[in-house]
């Protein structure tokens, strides 16, 4: 059963107009990827697919513009050893060189489309498909991020592109620095004039959990969905715990 507060419910009062409501864990819902985990060639992947190709560029192409034109050449340098070099066949270098890119373009590729950056479309034969850019995958290739301009709506839906929905389960563990979405058992509501900032529970803080979504304004009805990020040490969440708390307070 839901545990519904009403303003004037949701807690005491700290001083005049300033309300105080205890936010406890209903379920996780979702993972977010990190995103920390893309690097400079990846963005340059990236970039080359909307500037090339607008956004959806044949695998085979990709494939071959990537791996000759940067990879291989980088491979070929790190495995060639000066006082071995007139030892091996040239042939043998450009093969040994061109698999090794191959493999680290796959790689890569699976690494974009695991983090909600790419999608890759089958073709009707190997290495006829495309890769196409998501949303946020072209924020990052356009912009080289998503940008603070765009509405609050749009924001929300690259999230929701994001997620990875985790299976319903009354306990979770939150590893050290993964992000998850939470919903809590409580509703809150807001009022157009009122602003809430959330926290987390002295508890949550002292083993490093952080909230990412900490800033809450009216007009706002209903259960919150916090962005919980991991703290030093794998933390395991039960519903019910007290993983944070929102303080209610009127705009000047």
């Amino acid at each position: 059963m839901v545990a519904l507060f009403s303003l004037e419910m949701c807690g005491s009062t700290m001083t005049s107009g300033i309300k105080f409501c205890k936010l406890t864990l209903a379920r996780i819902e979702a993972r977010l990827p990190d995103l920390s985990l893309v690097d400079d060639f990846d963005r340059a992947l990236l970039s080359f697919i909307e500037e090339k190709y607008g956004g959806a560029a044949p695998l085979g192409e990709i494939n071959a513009l990537a791996v000759v034109g940067a990879l291989a050449p980088k491979w070929r340098e790190m495995i060639s050893l000066p006082q071995l070099g007139s030892l091996i066949p040239e042939d043998l270098m450009r093969t040994v060189s061109t698999g090794l890119a191959e493999r680290e373009l796959a790689i890569r590729l699976e690494k974009l489309e695991r983090l909600g950056l790419i999608e890759r479309l089958p073709g009707g034969d190997e290495g006829k498909g495309k890769v196409v850019l998501t949303d946020i995958g072209r924020a990052i290739a356009t912009y080289g991020g998503v940008s603070l301009r765009q509405r609050e709506a749009e924001l929300k839906a690259i999230i929701s592109q994001l997620r990875v929905e985790v299976p319903p389960s009354s306990s979770y563990v939150l590893n050290p620095n993964e992000i998850v979405i939470a919903l809590v058992r409580e509703e809150i509501e807001l009022r157009s004039y009122e602003i809430g900032f959330v926290t987390p529970s002295p508890k949550a803080s002292l083993l490093g959990m952080q909230i990412l979504n900490t800033v809450i304004e009216g007009p706002y009805a209903g259960r919150l969905e916090i962005m919980l990020r991991g703290g030093y040490v794998p933390i395991k969440l039960e519903s019910g715990d007290h993983i944070a708390n929102v303080i209610i307070l009127a705009r000047g």
